[in-house]
């Protein structure tokens, strides 16, 4: 039997600018060459439409309801010579249902449709043209060597910006999910009763046993072999602003700790991680119909950090914008999830 691959995309476009920032990373995604199916739970503009082979368009967008104990806290500490920038939030996937029925679905469409190589990508994954050949011919030696898996490792989890899988080998082993008791089921045989596991944590588990016997990339491994140009996370949301952007930066707004003490003061913090340049930052921020101005430039390894003093905590709501591509009402100091703690 001849091998034949489809791309498979899982969207929910839900403003403007996302289907702008898709039209683009579709334009690329059209370049490897490959029937492209795309799944939603938004509806699709005609031009959209027109341009995939094959559209699956189911107007519920399923969220988890049920009642689960969750272990999703996360943390990140980035040093400077007189501060750390602590980022600590807490994150409940509920999307995440609809991302494995979507993939139930997928996989069933796209078997009766005679395909049998899963691709996926992340809808906002735009790839480069200078990393597209190395994209397209990995594609193709997945499919003539007729491999069981192209999978990324991020310590427990697996990656999900660009996977592929054989559609047989995904069936065997992966549950059907088409709705929350099918998750709760998985949960009860894996072990885990009703302790969340976000859709990463279940595709690892799943498929842990393929990384002691099968070729993987590290994440690592495939930020250098595969996003030398191209970019990640496109779509910039609050959660995206709680770790690296497609930038490597690390911006937002924070609380202030001195001597272990939370201070009257908020800052507005712009670390540049990585990027072999000046990078501007531009924020706005609206307190009590006060709105300030202040740019951050920021080369390689330097950090800006913009203090209001005198932060009275009572003057909430707060309006955050950062770029024009970002806003956020803060409606009280508990949403506030990053820390600036000075060392002296």
């Amino acid at each position: 039997m001849i091998n034949k691959p489809i791309i498979v995309l899982d969207c929910f476009l839900d403003d403007v600018d996302k289907e702008k920032i898709f039209l683009q990373n579709l334009e690329q995604f059209k370049k490897l060459s490959t029937p492209i199916l795309l799944i939603t739970n938004s509806p699709m503009s005609r031009e959209i439409q027109e341009k995939v082979n094959y559209l699956i368009y189911d107007k519920e967008n399923i969220l988890f309801k049920g009642e689960y104990f969750y272990d999703l806290s996360f943390f990140h500490v980035v040093e400077s010579d007189k501060f750390s920038f602590i980022i600590d939030f807490w994150y409940k996937q509920e999307h995440g249902l609809s991302v494995l029925c979507n993939l139930t679905k997928t996989m069933n469409f796209a078997k009766k449709l005679g395909f049998t190589k899963f691709v996926h990508f992340e809808w906002d994954y735009f790839i480069h043209d200078a990393d597209l050949t190395k994209i397209k011919q990995t594609i193709v030696d997945f499919v003539e060597n007729n491999k069981m898996a192209f999978l990324v490792k991020n310590g427990k989890e697996i990656f999900f910006h660009f996977w592929m899988i054989d559609i047989d080998y995904w069936q065997n082993e992966f549950p059907q999910i088409l709705k929350e008791e099918d998750y709760k089921n998985y949960l009860k045989i894996i072990k885990k009763n009703n302790l969340f596991q976000k859709v990463e944590d279940i595709f690892y588990i799943v498929f842990e046993r393929f990384f002691y016997t099968e070729d993987y990339l590290e994440l690592n491994e495939f930020k250098n072999q595969f996003i030398t140009e191209s970019k990640l996370n496109l779509s910039v949301s609050d959660f995206n602003f709680a770790k690296p952007n497609t930038l490597n930066m690390y911006i937002g707004l924070a609380k202030i700790y001195k001597k272990n003490n939370m201070t009257d003061e908020i800052a507005l913090v712009t670390i540049n991680n990585k990027i072999d340049k000046i990078i501007e930052t531009n924020y706005s921020i609206k307190i009590n119909n006060d709105i300030k101005f202040f740019k951050h430039l920021t080369g390689k390894n330097d950090c800006s950090l913009s203090v209001i003093h005198d932060f009275d905590k009572s003057k909430f709501p707060i309006e955050l914008k950062i770029n024009n591509e970002f806003e956020k009402i803060y409606y009280s100091l508990d949403e506030i999830t990053n820390s600036v703690k000075y060392k002296k």
